[in-house]
């Protein structure tokens, strides 16, 4: 394998500080609303939407038998990150109606799907729990077990 460098950079440090902030604070929200993925996937909210269609928060947290009022911060978190479609956005916090967006079932919900990425949130948690002993390892020269 050859390396090559990259041609010198013409931007000035303020803009290089400027774009890798940016890329760095999109990744983090990214890795937020993976998050917050994993979470609806494990509380079962996607399925419960898909099965029953467009509810509102209350409705969605009696079919998942979970704590209205978490149901309704993680229902306008998914909307706002574009996740969820919402009806009625003008409506009050309990009588919106959230719906999964045409399409999203591949992603979200079908493991056959060659677009199905729910796994990527336990590669981040794995990774989140695991950091620690890397960290380590970098420090002493030691291994991580793989368990």
């Amino acid at each position: 394998m050859t390396l090559t460098a990259p041609p010198p950079s013409t931007k000035n440090p303020e803009e290089v500080a400027r774009e890798l902030a940016g890329r760095l604070f999109e990744s983090g929200l990214g890795a937020f609303e993976l998050a917050t993925v994993s979470l609806g996937n494990r509380l079962g909210l996607y399925r419960v939407l898909a099965d029953t269609g467009p509810c509102t928060a209350p409705q969605l947290a009696v079919a998942a038998g979970i704590d209205g009022r978490y149901v309704r911060e993680w229902c306008e978190q998914q909307a706002v990150a574009g996740l969820l479609s919402v009806d009625g956005a003008d409506a009050g916090p309990d009588d919106r109606h959230f719906r999964l967006p045409p399409g999203s079932e591949a992603v979200l919900l079908d493991p056959e799907s060659p677009a199905y990425l729910i796994p990527l949130g336990g590669f981040l948690e794995a990774v989140g729990r695991v950091l620690p002993s890397v960290e380590a390892a970098f420090r002493t020269g030691r291994g991580v077990p793989y368990g």
